[in-house]
């Protein structure tokens, strides 16, 4: 069970880095810095795969022939509170997530809406550029 134990440390610890680089990020977003986010998102790919491996690992020592007889009452107490950590952990990610997605959202409507003022511009421009011989060719006869 030691393993165990140690396995789920090690997990949370990569959530904790997955915590952090979200953290970092937001302080990008917020400020409407979004050149790093390709790099972000790749990061955060690689620790899910990680803590998937991870996860892996410790399903197999569960699944093992470990027994409770040899888990004790400090490590039952050292196993509720790191999975309470994990939840904790969890629970601000989640958080941190529904931030960022609404910063991306709000970014790639900001881009909609330029890219239709844009597309409003260059149809006023055609139009004028348009117009503007017919006026000549009437002048002219």
């Amino acid at each position: 069970m030691q393993r165990t134990l140690v396995l789920l440390k090690e997990r949370n610890h990569y959530f904790g880095k997955f915590k952090t680089i979200n953290e970092s990020e937001l302080i990008r977003l917020s400020g409407g810095d979004f050149s790093n986010i390709d790099v972000f998102y790749k990061t955060r790919e690689n620790i899910l795969n990680m803590v998937a491996h991870l996860e892996d690992m410790i399903e197999k020592r569960l699944n093992s022939n470990e027994t409770e007889d040899d888990v004790t009452v400090e490590m039952k107490s050292i196993l509720v509170e790191t999975l309470k950590e994990k939840d904790r952990l969890i629970k601000t990610i989640l958080a941190q997530d529904l931030e960022i997605l609404d910063y991306i959202e709000k970014e790639k409507n900001k881009i909609i809406i330029d890219l239709k003022t844009l597309t409003t511009g260059r149809k006023a421009l055609s139009a004028y550029q348009h117009s503007t011989p017919l006026h000549r060719l009437d002048e002219e006869l």
